[in-house]
């Protein structure tokens, strides 16, 4: 049995929430390594140095270590080979600390963002970005890994990226966290909502907020994310916004950030953990709190079923509006022509190419048309948002929802009592 089949059952009911550890880059600075230093070379080069940071937020309660990898995919971006190398060496070193432990201690390869902004953004291609969370995450499995963490993602495309590559490298459960302001927005201006939408869509196990600011400031947020999706939360907050520079006290202390923590222990928080600034004495505290602590999932009742990059759709009881599907040489200016006039959605082929020239710039959710399995993936895996999907009847949904219910799309058979909108077996898991 997987640590994740032996711990599912009590995540999904109510209860104390598990304690993922804290930070292991600060923890590394304060045990030698220079600034501007890379933390996930120390797996390789003082693996004692990383056991004695993994032994600390054992014996201070962690039920989760995450390793000493989060650089690995900026570092695969120019030596595909020493990620992969740097990843198998952190899985097995914390793999040893967790069995050494006694108890049923998981293991989380963590795996942050790749430094680059995606295509059209920046450079970085968005099958280049897959490849490599695919190949971390085969690394990580192999090696030992309970789940896979994907963490401090600040834009939801490399975020998308990232989960479609971890799933196709690993069978692990996936567990994403992002990194918003203080509005709850990422970096390319998708809020909390629309994020979880995504995210949920694409079949994660849990999700959450991680980095970011202190416990007090993301409870708010946390409390949102509450109401937009029932899968299991995580919270790990820094220690507080920093202060005091390099100090001692520029974080908050343990009791502080206890004390802030269980303002943020509402419902659906089934993880807790710290991030920048945290320490063993830190996860102690919070050890404490989530044992005395009885948390549940959230209880949700419409959930998304579309979104843009940046727009949440609930349909509900409301009747909306899909334009006519985009013919014209100036598919953006229909588009926005569209909108005018009061458009939900924007219909458009099943056509790759269109809809990475259309998603930047035209802020609706995306009606993808079109019956062929082949080209309906090829679209929908470079779609930004969540879409819906419409096929031409009934007798081709069955090929549809197969690729539809990959990518968290919806399928609408027009023809059907209210052109009926189906949820695919697999999308809301």
């Amino acid at each position: 049995m997987t640590w994740w089949e032996s711990m599912r059952s009590s995540i999904l009911s109510p209860g104390p929430p598990l304690v993922f550890d804290g930070a292991m880059g600060t923890e590394l600075y304060a045990r030698g390594l220079e600034r501007g230093g890379i933390p996930s070379r120390y797996s390789r080069e003082h693996p004692e140095i990383v056991a004695d940071v993994h032994r600390a937020y054992l014996e201070a309660g962690a039920a989760i270590l995450t390793t000493n990898s989060f650089n690995t995919p900026a570092l695969a971006i120019s030596d595909p080979a020493e990620a992969r190398e740097l990843v198998t060496a952190a899985v097995e070193l914390a793999r040893r600390l967790a069995d050494s432990s006694g108890r049923n201690v998981g293991v989380a390869c963590d795996l942050g963002p790749t430094a680059r902004l995606l295509e059209p953004l920046g450079e970085l291609p968005f099958e280049t970005a897959v490849t490599i969370y695919r190949d971390l995450a085969a690394a990580g499995q192999a090696a030992g890994a309970d789940l896979i963490l994907i963490e401090t993602m600040t834009d939801t495309y490399e975020l998308k990226a990232a989960i479609v590559g971890a799933r196709e490298g690993a069978t692990l459960p996936i567990f994403a966290t992002w990194s918003p302001d203080s509005s709850g927005r990422l970096l390319t201006g998708a809020d909390l909502e629309t994020t979880a939408a995504i995210v949920e869509g694409l079949g994660v196990a849990a999700l959450g907020i991680n980095c970011a600011t202190g416990p007090a400031e993301i409870a708010p947020q946390i409390a949102r994310l509450a109401r937009a999706t029932a899968l299991p939360l995580i919270a790990r907050p820094n220690a507080g916004v920093p202060h005091g520079g390099d100090s001692d006290d520029a974080y908050l202390d343990p009791g502080s950030f206890r004390a802030e923590m269980a303002g943020l222990l509402g419902a659906g928080v089934r993880f807790v953990g710290g991030c920048c600034g945290t320490n063993p004495a830190h996860i102690r505290e919070l050890a404490g709190l989530a044992a005395a602590s009885h948390t549940g999932l959230s209880d949700v009742g419409e959930r998304a079923i579309a979104t843009s990059q940046r727009r949440v759709f609930y349909p509900g009881d409301v009747t909306y509006q899909i334009g006519a599907r985009l013919v014209s040489d100036d598919p953006v200016g229909e588009a926005l022509d569209q909108l005018d006039e009061g458009c939900d959605f924007i219909a458009v082929p099943a056509d790759p190419e269109l809809v990475a020239e259309l998603e930047p710039l035209v802020n609706a959710p995306l009606v993808i048309v079109g019956d062929d399995p082949v080209l309906l993936e090829a679209t929908l895996r470079l779609v930004r948002g969540r879409p819906l999907v419409q096929v031409s009847g009934p007798e081709a949904y069955p090929a549809a929802a197969t690729v539809a219910g990959r990518y968290g799309a919806a399928v609408r058979v027009p023809g059907e009592a209210s052109h009926k909108i189906h949820i695919p077996k697999g999308v809301q898991r």
